[in-house]
């Protein structure tokens, strides 16, 4: 999935506040109403939004879903938000959203697209939420969970419109700061990193393939008809926002129905392993190690990786792959290293003692990844 790239467009008047939000732990940091508000700039592009203040809110119409992304586009906060790194975020909206008028959306749902940048030109992230049409305005929350940036009062909100025909409506809009996450414990010498289900998750994608990728209540169907000419295609995102220190060991664990026998394709950061697998009706649990992340060089560079994503090729296997959860996990003990998690274990002479990451010596009837002679393998 590539990116969007989205641009800076409009500016309004902004009022500051800095009170606790009750009962749900957010904190307020920014709110702005915009019953009669009036822009100083208005949206430019080739297919510009039509903006206009009325006593309900800020009016914001466009008559087709031609154009970029950027034609269809409005800054609605001042140039005033400080944002913090893995910091998690919520932008609360007021909104009134049109009825379809005969066409449906990018999913064919009778529904409209909004989409969310938060940062400034050099450094920001965009999300969205799909909102039904009516007559009535709700309240939508867009959240931004584990920020990618540091912002020092430069930070601004971008609303995008592009999938929404008609006449949008927007009275109020309040960013918040929500808490952050507690730290993953430790189990079995593993520590959970990153994580995404996609059971009953819509996975959003703006310029791939018809018919190649399908939200289910079992999870993500990604389906490749016919053997590709490469591995890689498709290719797709299935668990990110995480970071990667160097020397590290990981495991990515993907739960999944795998639809014929065939290769799959892991990427993660600038590391590939193609993975065999077999078909089966079955959930499947598979673990692809990841060892001595980025390694260590000579001259000390340090190949630390932040807001990594694990991709999955499936070019390889013919047939619907269904995804249903992806994790992410770095292996720990009293060290960084796998080496140093089961220090003091050593094969036996005859080479048939074998080890679970946690050091513990286990029988033939384990299942996941074991040590045997210092190496590691997968027992399935």
């Amino acid at each position: 999935m590539r990116k969007i790239l989205l641009v800076l467009a409009a500016l309004f008047a902004m009022t500051s506040v800095n009170a606790q939000e009750e009962g749900d732990a957010l904190v307020s940091l920014l709110k702005l109403n915009f019953e009669g508000a009036v822009p100083k700039y208005l949206p430019t592009g080739d297919n510009p939004m039509e903006v206009e203040a009325t006593a309900d809110g800020l009016a914001l119409t466009h008559a087709s879903t031609s154009g970029s992304f950027s034609d269809h586009m409005i800054q609605i906060t001042d140039d005033c938000l400080t944002l913090q790194r893995k910091h998690n975020y919520v932008v609360r909206m007021t909104v009134k959203v049109p009825h379809k008028d005969k066409k449906k959306d990018i999913l064919n749902r009778d529904c409209g697209y909004l989409g969310i940048q938060l940062g400034n030109a050099k450094s920001w992230t965009q999300t969205g939420i799909f909102v039904k049409g009516g007559d009535d305005f709700q309240v939508v929350d867009i959240e931004i969970p584990h920020y990618p940036h540091n912002i020092e009062g430069d930070g601004c909100i971008i609303l995008n419109t592009h999938n929404v025909l008609g006449t949008s409506v927007l009275k109020d809009v309040e960013v918040f700061e929500a808490p952050t996450d507690p730290e993953s414990p430790v189990i079995g010498g593993m520590k959970l990193i990153g994580e995404q289900n996609w059971e009953n998750n819509e996975y959003i994608v703006f310029d791939g393939p018809e018919g190649v990728y399908k939200s289910t209540a079992e999870g993500l169907a990604i389906n490749n008809p016919v053997m590709q000419e490469y591995i890689y295609t498709p290719q797709t995102c299935v668990v990110n926002d995480f970071d990667l220190k160097q020397g590290c060991d990981y495991i990515v664990r993907l739960t999944l129905k795998v639809p014929s026998d065939g290769t799959y394709n892991v990427i993660m950061g600038n590391y590939v392993h193609e993975v065999p697998v077999k078909g089966s009706d079955s959930w499947q649990v598979i673990d692809v190690i990841f060892s001595d992340f980025g390694e260590e060089t000579a001259d000390g560079t340090d190949h630390s990786m932040e807001d990594v994503f694990v991709n999955l090729g499936s070019g390889w296997v013919v047939g619907t792959t269904v995804v249903k959860q992806a994790e992410v996990y770095e292996v720990v003990g009293s060290g960084a290293r796998v080496t140093t998690a089961i220090q003091g274990v050593k094969a036996s002479a005859a080479g048939d003692a074998v080890y679970n990451l946690a050091g513990q010596k286990v029988d033939a009837s384990y299942k996941g990844i074991v040590i045997q002679n210092g190496k590691k393998r997968i027992v399935r």
